[in-house]
């Protein structure tokens, strides 16, 4: 069995196709980091103030932070006097001031002597206001608008003001714990959340998508394909081959999934220092990047919380590929099979968008994979009407029901299916 899995993944890995599309996908990853470094020095300051200062906001961190500031603010104007004979009452007029256009004689260094200030200027400006903003927060009545906005009414209006409801007590526990006083990066500035879990964690999920449907089309439909299946099911193995390639299907999905998470993560937390913040709470207040804060259902810490968004998408993956082996065992074309996995797709995404707007239903018919891919940044988030508390939970456990039956039933068909 071991030999017929190891054959089964080697047929995937020597497939031009395959090959060139991870190497394609790694590529592309590599160019959405390199794209947004330019704001990789800033964060530097930002990681290396949090590791002097610690994580939490106080009065203490405050004074730091001020004495940091005017300690880089009088750097910079010592360059300003000498460079352009005058000074400056903030780091922004600096950055504002057009006499400070590229044709200056500023080199990087100092450049960066100016960052500095501007950086500890942005948190200074934000530090003091923080708890009053969160307790402004009221999220009934954006329950209301959320109702209003969507045209909702009836059990789907009653579910919205109960997940909002939900919300306010953990907006409560927020505040009591201390969650949302703490240091990040600053996400109106750098949407770095934005950024790792939507653009780039979302460009693995739909790559490492791609790649593992057609791995288990390619894997389950290659002896039908090659005109080799009467030889190869006629063996001492026999149909029992199905289950080997299920299991190589899903050990296929798995690797390549691991290849495009750990090469693209490597040069993202290379390029990207994130050694002092692991420990900061997801919900920070310098994580949001909206009006609205990031606000996760449980108290997870950045660590934690990509730990979760990996892990789920693990998950995904070996789910879209049981979706295509269940398709492989009636659909003996792997080109065929992507195409109609592709409409399934598209089909559970739009299903919600004809559904009555004053049923469950609209909740109901959004807990499937596709539908959980479309936001990933959004994962354990309070966001919106549809990310209710559990969401990711729920929709795990029933799929795993539901390709658990679906993959034996497929397995009991192929045995009486005639392949002749």
């Amino acid at each position: 069995m071991k030999n017929i899995i190891f054959h089964e993944l080697r047929k995937v890995f020597i497939s031009p196709v395959i090959a060139s599309l991870l190497i394609i996908f790694t590529g592309f990853n590599f160019y959405l980091i390199y794209d947004h470094s330019s704001v990789r020095n800033e964060l530097e300051i930002v990681n290396e103030a949090i590791g002097r200062y610690g994580t939490n906001i106080t009065p203490d961190s405050i004074a730091a932070f001020e004495k940091e500031y005017e300690s880089a603010l009088e750097n910079l104007n010592i360059l300003a006097e000498k460079k352009l004979s005058k000074t400056y009452q903030d780091a922004s007029e600096f950055f504002t001031d057009r006499s400070t256009d590229s044709n200056q004689s500023f080199n990087e260094e100092e450049l960066k002597v100016a960052a500095k200030a501007l950086v500890f200027e942005m948190y200074l400006n934000e530090m003091d206001g923080i708890g009053e903003i969160y307790e402004k927060l009221d999220f009934k009545q954006t329950a209301e608008l959320e109702i209003i906005n969507l045209n909702l009414s009836g059990e789907a209006a009653e579910t919205v003001r109960k997940t909002f409801s939900q919300l306010e007590a953990r907006k409560a526990e927020i505040i009591e714990n201390g969650e949302h006083q703490t240091l990040f990066f600053h996400g109106k500035t750098y949407k770095l959340h934005t950024f790792l879990f939507r653009t780039l964690l979302k460009a693995i999920l739909v790559e490492a998508l791609i790649l593992s449907v057609l791995a288990a089309a390619y894997i389950n439909t290659y002896e039908f394909e090659n005109k080799t299946h009467l030889i190869a099911y006629s063996t001492k193995r026999g149909r029992k081959l199905a289950v080997d390639k299920l299991i190589a299907s899903l050990t296929a999905s798995t690797m390549m999934t691991t290849f495009l998470l750990a090469l693209t993560m490597v040069c993202y937390l290379t390029l990207f220092n994130y050694s002092n913040v692991w420990s900061v709470p997801i919900s920070s207040y310098f994580n949001a990047e909206f009006t609205l804060p990031y606000i996760s259902w449980h108290q997870l810490n950045f660590g934690e919380y990509l730990g979760l968004c990996i892990l789920l998408l693990y998950i995904c993956q070996l789910f879209f590929t049981a979706i295509a082996f269940i398709l492989s065992i009636f659909i003996k074309n792997s080109y065929l099979v992507f195409v109609v996995f592709l409409l399934v797709w598209g089909i559970a995404v739009i299903i919600p968008g004809f559904v009555p707007l004053d049923s469950n239903m609209l909740f109901t018919t959004r807990l499937n994979p596709f539908t959980l891919i479309t936001n990933p940044h959004l994962w354990f988030m309070a966001w919106g009407a549809f990310q209710v508390k559990y969401y990711e939970i729920t929709t795990v456990g029933i799929w795993l029901v539901v390709l658990f039956v679906g993959c034996f039933i497929s397995l009991a068909q192929f045995k009486k299916q005639n392949i002749y």
